[in-house]
């Protein structure tokens, strides 16, 4: 990371990196409420870039344009980690609910850049 870049968020840090931009949904909980999952890229990816039996023609349709995105967080922005913060804890670190999702990753300049999802997952 060059000098005088802003260090890359971690599970620890996560809340603090979004308190200026969070925008809660009405009846979801506060960010300071949610509980935090960092996961890698390919278990969030694989869920949307990798063919499943039970896709319909709307994920298959999809498939495409997550491949690019994924290409980009892979090929060009290191590091890249998934944070998702979600309403319920379901322990072992796993969390549910409605889920706001954070793929972030870092130019070679040391910018952070990502996408933000949210999934409603029960």
């Amino acid at each position: 990371m060059p000098d005088g870049a802003t260090p890359f968020p971690t599970a620890a840090s996560i809340h603090g990196r979004l308190r200026d931009v969070w925008n809660a949904s009405s009846g979801t909980a506060a960010l300071a409420d949610r509980y935090v999952e960092r996961v890698d890229l390919s278990v969030f990816f694989d869920r949307l870039t990798v063919p499943q039996f039970y896709w319909t023609e709307f994920e298959q349709q999809q498939q495409a344009g997550w491949l690019a995105v994924r290409a980009v967080f892979e090929d060009g922005l290191a590091p890249a980690v998934v944070f998702r913060l979600g309403e319920h804890d379901l322990g072992g670190g796993r969390v549910a609910g409605s889920v706001e999702v954070y793929v972030l990753g870092a130019t070679a300049d040391g910018d952070l850049v990502g996408i933000h999802v949210t999934s409603i997952e029960t």
